[in-house]
């Protein structure tokens, strides 16, 4: 592992180096010589500044610091957007565009995975029987793709997961422990159906509007909103399949796929029943979807709650809805 003085010398190495290699190879795209055989230039262009970019990349910094291969894989992907951008407009490559890109991502990502499937699965086997099966998933991938990597890994097999198989998933609730479930009261399943019906309505018709004036766009929206409507799906089978429960010793609270984080109850300073929606402060997180929270709990010391795709949020307080209300907790 370099020092954080050789790292920024050497990032800054590579980024003047890599800005030589664009600079000269837009020279080359720009001279007379590019036109005589723009095909076989236009390749070696790419080649130029995907490979050679990558490679100092990878030597200078990634090798020396241990970085996951997916930090030299999306380097490669830029560089080659950067090539496409400066290649002429005439140029048969320029069609290679940002959904093919995404695809090649994509492709990479499990070809890695496909190599490293060994490691994987070892290290989950090796987490998995002291912690839960998405925080051993989310290790073993990090394994290989990287601490951020695997928290988009995590989060999209975890849409799929719930959108494709999770109606058949049995509650996860440990034998023994109590289940605190915070969907039959408060109205939050009716609520996101009627949520999701509403954003498929204006789903066709923002896609029939600005389909008018850009397909691409039009294509990008109704992609996004698919992918939000496969969320809400997959955050209602969770919120079923996967409730908060507590032990004797510790809450483990659980919301849909959004929040999650697990409590000691000798950390828990106060439970008090509230009939509003907090004011915003420092140190509160709401947790509460579509619905009114009735629960506050306040903590002695901060702790860090996970969200979906990596996100976290350091909390004293917490407003959450629960059946039951604060009846239901010990």
């Amino acid at each position: 592992m370099v020092t954080t003085t050789q790292l920024s010398g050497r990032a800054s190495l590579v980024f003047v180096l890599v800005l030589l290699l664009v600079a000269g190879e837009t020279f080359i795209t720009r001279s007379s010589a590019f036109t005589r055989a723009p095909a076989l230039l236009s390749l070696a262009v790419l080649f130029d500044l995907t490979i050679l970019s990558s490679a100092l990349f990878y030597w200078l910094l990634a090798r020396p610091n241990n970085w996951s291969l997916v930090r030299t894989g999306l380097v490669a992907l830029l560089m080659l957007r950067v090539g496409l951008f400066i290649l002429p407009a005439n140029t048969l490559l320029i069609t290679v565009n940002g959904s093919v890109l995404l695809a090649l991502a994509e492709i990479g990502a499990l070809i890695l995975a496909a190599t490293r499937i060994r490691t994987i699965r070892l290290t989950y086997l090796k987490l998995r029987p002291t912690t839960t099966t998405d925080s051993a998933l989310q290790q073993a991938f990090a394994v290989v793709f990287g601490q951020q990597a695997a928290n988009l890994i995590l989060g999209e097999w975890q849409i799929v997961r719930y959108v494709v198989s999770g109606w058949c998933l049995q509650s996860d609730v440990p034998e023994g422990a109590t289940p605190l479930t915070t969907h039959r009261n408060s109205g939050q399943i009716a609520l996101t159906i009627a949520l999701g019906s509403v954003c498929m309505v204006e789903l066709v018709c923002i896609h029939l509007l600005v389909s008018r004036w850009s397909s691409d766009v039009a294509f990008w929206l109704t992609l996004a909103s698919a992918y939000s409507m496969l969320m809400l799906v997959a955050d209602i089978v969770a919120t079923l399949k996967r409730p908060s429960y507590q032990t004797a010793t510790t809450l483990y609270l659980r919301f849909g796929i959004r929040w999650q984080t697990v409590i000691p109850h000798d950390q828990i300073s106060r439970i008090e029943r509230i009939h509003d929606k907090p004011t915003r402060r420092s140190g509160l997180l709401n947790t509460a979807f579509l619905t009114v929270p009735n629960v506050l709990i306040t903590l002695h010391k901060p702790i860090t709650v996970q969200g979906p795709f990596g996100i976290r949020r350091e909390a004293t307080q917490l407003s959450i809805w629960l059946d039951g209300g604060t009846t239901a907790l010990i």
